[in-house]
């Protein structure tokens, strides 16, 4: 099992945080400060009084049973199909390992990402020193698209080598003198191209991230259920395992008395 520690503030230091579905897979949490150490071996799966819980509703699609990248094809929504063999010949596909991953290139995402979080009016900002935390890990992969030399979207996914975890992405749709359609299109074949390229590492899932509502879904959620998955259950826990973890859940039953 690959455990994420994190050492937020204080009283949050070297709290131990990972997700478990419903059947039982663990992977890397996405974490919210930079001091990040990958560690193998945690045993166990408690739900004492000490921990915290919370869950969500993620899409998730399991590589079991898939044979070939024209598997995968077959799975996707017949417009996506469409859509993919028609800008397939004109866009070209990066993909960036943790060792790979230069301050360059987090510096070019993270200006793609905050611009597009910008322009819909969301305040979440790509964080570089918490990008890079993760490369130092070996828990990062980030992957591009681009034609005739132009950058059109970007994916980071916090991966264990097992397990892949959709985290952020930036992408110049909204940008003047872009060819949306050609946008949408080459959008749908970079994450075509992504579950193939973890597909041929010997993955076991991809999570496609959080879902608003399966019975009402809006864009996004849209968006992700044209590709294969499956509602899927995710539950955080917390473990403090330092006294000052055991001190930062005593302050959050008090202030919440």
């Amino acid at each position: 099992m690959i455990v994420v520690i994190s050492k937020v503030f204080i009283f949050k230091r070297a709290i131990v945080h990972f997700v478990m579905g419903e059947s039982g897979i663990s992977k890397p949490m996405l974490l919210h400060h930079p001091d990040v150490v990958l560690l193998d071996g945690l045993t166990g799966w408690s739900s004492n009084k000490e921990t915290e819980k919370g869950s969500g509703l993620t899409y998730l699609f399991r590589f079991d049973g898939v044979k070939s990248h024209e598997d995968l094809f077959c799975k996707l929504r017949k417009q996506y199909r469409k859509e993919i063999r028609h800008c397939s010949a004109r866009a070209k596909i990066d993909f960036f390992t943790s060792d790979q991953i230069t301050t360059g290139l987090l510096r070019e995402f993270a200006k793609v990402a905050n611009e597009m979080y910008s322009s819909i009016g969301l305040k979440t900002r790509v964080k570089i020193r918490l990008f890079r935390a993760h490369a130092n890990a070996g828990a990062l992969m980030i992957s591009r698209s681009s034609s005739d030399g132009v950058a059109y979207t970007y994916h980071a996914y916090v991966v264990d080598g097992k397990h892949a975890t959709s985290w952020m992405a930036g992408d110049v749709f909204r940008k003047k003198g872009i060819d949306r359609k050609l946008a949408g299109q080459i959008h749908k074949y970079h994450k075509y191209m992504d579950l193939c390229w973890f597909f041929d590492r010997g993955y076991e899932d991809y999570d496609w991230g959080g879902i608003s509502s399966f019975e009402h879904p809006n864009g996004i959620d849209e968006f992700k259920m044209g590709f294969p998955g499956e509602k899927h259950v995710t539950y955080e826990e917390r473990f403090p395992i330092t006294k000052k973890g055991y001190l930062y859940f005593w302050f959050k039953k008090v202030l919440h008395k």
